[in-house]
């Protein structure tokens, strides 16, 4: 079984232009998210779903140069470049992971790829209800399930959104949803990479925690913010984008 963890990344940010490409501490944004994938137990590929814009070029120079897989798409039919991604390297599950999570902690993402392994479900995801921070979204998903969702709708939301199709259809698929353990609980708290606000943030949980664990966990973040709560106030008043 191929198991291929997918980032959908470009240039094009609505509200922060060439997040992917920021500096954190040192490395590029996707690069820095990158490094925290590649320590899955079960992740086999990684891989980049960026578009066919000539404003991609810089971000797929860098992967060309990191030998990072990618494969470029539609900009604005995510869904069907996630699907064509998964089929052109013939993978069997789709771990999605978007490119504005530089914080993901990918020990709480194979929480959610051990669920799928275990059978009986088309998808699991942490975020089907809500108790991670906004940042740490994993879903895990049958190949066979994205393809036919692919070739199942033209409904802009949908093709805009990889998984919302299977979400608004809940009686034609088996889903299960890791929930967040105590500590670890705050569905508010952004650790995503969307404004400048969260940028500096994301930059402030480096220099606290990656001079002295490059590998830090959501526990240390916890921690971290528990210690200096006066770091939530960065983006605390970023309201999440909604779907529809």
């Amino acid at each position: 079984m191929k198991i291929g963890c997918i980032i959908e990344a470009r240039m094009t940010s609505s509200r922060l232009p060439g997040k992917v490409l920021m500096d954190i501490w040192g490395k590029p944004a996707i690069i820095r998210q990158i490094e925290r994938i590649q320590r899955s137990r079960f992740i086999d590929s990684i891989i980049v779903a960026t578009t066919i814009n000539a404003s991609d070029d810089v971000l797929v120079e860098l992967l060309e140069k990191e030998n990072i897989p990618y494969y470029r798409g539609s900009e604005d039919d995510v869904l069907g470049r996630v699907a064509e991604t998964a089929s052109y390297f013939n993978l069997d599950v789709v771990v999605e992971i978007t490119g504005d999570c530089p914080l993901v902690d990918i020990a709480e993402s194979d929480r959610v790829i051990e669920r799928y392994l275990e059978g009986g479900f088309d998808l699991v995801s942490n975020n089907l209800l809500r108790t991670y921070p906004i940042g740490m979204d994993t879903i895990a998903v049958a190949n066979r399930v994205l393809q036919e969702t692919a070739r199942s709708t033209g409904d802009p939301a949908h093709r805009e959104h990889v998984c919302l199709y299977l979400y608004e259809h809940p009686f034609d698929y088996s889903f299960s949803n890791i929930e967040a353990p105590p500590f670890l609980r705050d569905a508010k708290l952004r650790m995503t990479l969307d404004t400048k606000e969260d940028y500096e943030f994301i930059g402030k949980i480096y220099e606290e925690l990656y001079p002295q664990k490059a590998d830090f966990n959501l526990y240390d973040m916890m921690r971290l913010l528990n210690r200096k709560p006066e770091l939530r106030s960065i983006n605390n008043n970023i309201m999440q984008k909604k779907v529809r």
